[in-house]
């Protein structure tokens, strides 16, 4: 009998631990973007603790990659960080996995995973604005990709980095799969002339505090934002794809037994419509009846296999340069308001934009370096340090292009007011 007590004694602070040790959920949203979901769980749940981890995609990889991580769930739109996890066989098989409310696409991907991934629900792209400050500025509200190219929002754009913000890649992914290549990095060098900053962190803050006036974001950021403030708006993007948000749990040295029952509840939560009223969903489900309509389809495999050179692409052709996209454009737009241009000066014209809106690498140069990468680990590591040419290469485009249309507007001045 005593030594039974003294088993249970010993074995108890154990159990005791094991049902306290905290969910650890790592996630490339915002923490606060999960706030209804938890905060509903842990109303039921008090003696579950939990606690969350926002890092970006990249930084959630090499976290992931560390064989002694505490990360008990992973919450994400990147597919990629799911293959990484299936790739290191960490996994774990749920009892069951809700695909009610999956298109077929999401049902793929529920397939490929082999019921170790779930649906969260889903969000979509639009553009978010503060009232006050498009009424200030007197600006219009943003309609589409073409309409944040006008000069009218000349430094009142801001936008998170692609390589720290997940939906912020998808939506140059976006631009690029529906655009095309060379014309989707025409868009983006045009909208990036009118950049007041691209931002590390959540732009919605920036946007609410009146800094910047308009932002391409997730609807899911903007409908938080807009309960405190009422004067931000917010409409769909044309042609904006639906994009799921995905969990799963994984081992790890000290997983928590209340995982799965969690990651449960999220799917039963996310689904019965009865529960909470649709406009305080954290990530947006369907009605049973209703149809998820979406003009555009991304092909994640491409954006898997060039996730890193787009990335790259952004950060050194853009943010690297925004001084510079700055001044070209402002100065194209000058130009482009002036009466009367002689022959030559409108070719001089044409060749600044060609300059300011052609990539340093085609859509063949990416090709051929993911076929390179694939076959050899050393091109790969040599493709990566040669981007930073990219950085010198858009350089010398922007003041080529600025040299050019500072000459226009020289002779133009000096032609009307010599």
């Amino acid at each position: 009998m005593y030594r039974f007590i003294i088993i249970f004694l010993m074995l108890l602070p154990q159990a005791v631990f094991a049902y306290n040790t905290p969910i650890i959920v790592l996630t490339t949203f915002s923490p606060n973007s999960l706030s209804t979901l938890i905060a509903d769980y842990k109303a039921k749940h008090p003696n579950v603790n939990i606690k969350v981890l926002h890092r970006h995609e990249d930084a959630a990889a090499r976290l992931l990659g560390d064989p002694t991580h505490d990360i008990d769930m992973v919450i994400t739109t990147s597919i990629g960080l799911f293959e990484l996890l299936q790739r290191s066989k960490t996994l774990i098989t749920l009892p069951s996995v809700n695909d009610e409310f999956a298109n077929k696409e999401v049902k793929a991907t529920l397939q490929h995973f082999n019921n170790r991934v779930a649906l969260l629900g889903y969000s979509r792209y639009g553009f978010m604005w503060n009232q006050r400050y498009l009424e200030k500025h007197n600006l219009d509200r943003p309609s589409s990709w073409e309409s944040l190219t006008h000069p009218q929002y000349f430094q009142h754009i801001i936008m998170a980095t692609p390589s720290r913000s997940t939906s912020s890649h998808y939506m140059v992914e976006s631009i690029l799969q529906q655009y095309g290549w060379q014309a989707g990095w025409k868009l983006l060098y045009q909208i990036s002339g009118n950049l007041a900053s691209v931002s590390m962190f959540n732009v919605t803050d920036q946007i609410s505090r009146g800094l910047v006036g308009v932002a391409p974001v997730v609807d899911v950021f903007a409908f938080k934002t807009q309960k405190p403030f009422p004067f931000i708006g917010f409409s769909y993007q044309p042609n904006s794809p639906v994009l799921p948000a995905y969990m799963a749990s994984i081992k790890n040295l000290h997983h928590s037994t209340q995982t799965v029952n969690f990651l449960q509840y999220l799917e039963a939560f996310q689904g019965n419509k009865s529960l909470h009223p649709k406009s305080h969903l954290d990530y947006r489900l369907p009605h049973k009846n209703e149809v998820l309509e979406v003009s555009q389809r991304l092909d994640f495999s491409l954006i898997n296999q060039r996730s890193d050179i787009v990335k790259k692409l952004f950060t050194h052709t853009i943010v690297h340069s925004l001084a510079l996209h700055n001044k070209a454009w402002q100065l194209i737009h000058k130009v482009q308001t002036f009466s009367q241009l002689t022959a030559q000066q409108h070719q001089q014209l044409n060749q600044a934009i060609t300059l300011a809106t052609t990539p340093p690498i085609s859509e063949q140069d990416v090709e051929a370096m993911i076929n390179a990468s694939e076959r050899d680990a050393a091109k790969a590591q040599q493709n990566k340090n040669d981007s930073h040419l990219w950085c010198l290469d858009m350089y010398e485009r922007l003041n080529a292009s600025i040299t050019m249309t500072e000459n226009i507007v020289m002779e133009y001045e000096v032609y009307n007011h010599g």
